[in-house]
């Protein structure tokens, strides 16, 4: 999140709160803010709201992390469109960042690695 994201990531939170009834001052926004601040606002977003459907807690930032970035299997299936995507789009032949460390050491082990 950037810090433009601030103030929809608090309207989230404080929405999320008042389901909750949980009390919400600006040093605990701020803190949650920091906590997921590597993340991107939609993700972040979209975690606050599945737990406002379905947890029965307030959620601490690590199960909105949690909820944001999915499950292990998650991230690989989302990894492999992005591989399959790139495949068909860009081909082998020209470079991809993917912006993803793991499916680049991945591409290395398993295919050798793409054009540089």
């Amino acid at each position: 999140m950037t810090p433009s994201d601030e103030q929809p990531f608090a309207q989230a939170l404080v929405m999320t709160a008042e389901i909750f009834a949980e009390p919400l001052s600006e040093a605990r926004i701020a803190g949650y803010f920091d906590a997921l601040g590597d993340l991107e606002l939609e993700a972040v977003l979209h975690g606050l709201a599945r737990m406002r459907r379905e947890s029965t807690f307030f959620p601490k930032p690590a199960d909105i992390r949690a909820v944001s970035e999915g499950t292990p299997a998650d991230q690989g299936e989302i990894a492999w469109g992005r591989f399959l995507h790139a495949l068909e789009h860009v081909g082998t032949y020209r470079s991809v960042d993917f912006g993803d460390a793991v499916l680049h050491a991945t591409i290395e082990a398993v295919f050798g690695g793409w054009v540089e």
